[in-house]
């Protein structure tokens, strides 16, 4: 093992330790961990609200290496782990500007991330009685499950945000890249030609125009 191995491993022994504390002082939740049944073919209420702003995050922080940093997983993770709320909600801007451009300045991290706290800003109110699923885009909930192999707890939205960096560094430690890390690139690939497509095109028939007008 190298001395460059060594250090990342303590540095994410240490984060994780510091972060848990953090965790526990900051949190308005219980500092209960729930294992994710990835089995199930939908989830209650409680379960919705409890495990949906970890799944929102690792879509997030996943899509934003393969975009960032695409050949610095761990170092990326372990930045992100330190964001503050502040730099999180910039992050947020670029990752909803290729997934949601239309909401883009309209709604924040906080709200996207964690969807209790955006219903109680409205007034709206959830029936406990259904059943819900979740929009996970980049990777499947049993590898979800795989990056938190001691559960999922709940905290608000930033702190969620910071404690996933922290997985996600342990787990692109010891498998060299997240299980979303392949399914964001092809969609960043995807939609870079689709605006270089849409820009070529606007380009061709603006010279056009100008070719009529004899400009």
């Amino acid at each position: 093992m190298t001395r460059k191995s060594i250090a990342l491993i303590v540095a994410i022994v240490v984060c994780l330790v510091f972060t848990q504390a953090v965790f526990a002082e900051a949190t308005q939740y219980p500092t209960e961990f729930k294992q994710l049944d990835y089995e199930a073919e939908s989830y209650s209420l409680s379960d919705a609200f409890w495990f949906n702003p970890t799944i929102y995050a690792v879509d997030m922080l996943s899509f934003l290496q393969a975009y960032l940093k695409p050949e610095s997983p761990v170092e990326y993770f372990l930045a992100a782990s330190q964001y503050t709320d502040e730099q999180i909600e910039e992050e947020f801007v670029i990752f909803q500007a290729f997934t949601e451009p239309e909401y883009v300045g309209f709604v924040n991290f906080v709200y996207t991330c964690d969807v209790e706290s955006y219903a109680q800003s409205l007034g709206y109110v959830f029936d406990p009685e259904l059943s819900y699923s979740f929009s996970n885009m980049f990777e499947e909930l049993s590898d979800i499950a795989a990056i938190f192999p001691r559960g999922i707890g709940r905290t608000d939205a930033y702190n969620t945000f910071r404690r996933t960096a922290l997985h996600l560094a342990w787990y692109a430690r010891e498998y060299g890249k997240t299980p979303g890390f392949d399914a964001c690139s092809q969609f960043i690939d995807y939609i870079i030609s689709y605006y270089e497509q849409q820009f070529e095109e606007a380009m061709a028939a603006e010279a056009a125009v100008m070719m009529e007008m004899d400009i």
